[in-house]
């Protein structure tokens, strides 16, 4: 079985609750400003 990475990207985090993104099948959020560093290292977590 394959796992999907889904990673959500939101400008606003205050909006929504991380877990409020994870009870919809969402892996990982993201939230503005980018880290390219992070980014990378969610990503390592899954391969």
């Amino acid at each position: 079985m394959r796992i999907i990475l889904i990673i959500a990207m939101t400008g606003d985090p205050k909006k929504y609750s991380k877990w409020q993104y994870i009870d919809k099948d969402i892996n990982e959020v993201l939230c503005k400003p980018l880290n390219y560093d992070y980014i990378v290292l969610i990503i390592n977590k899954y391969i």
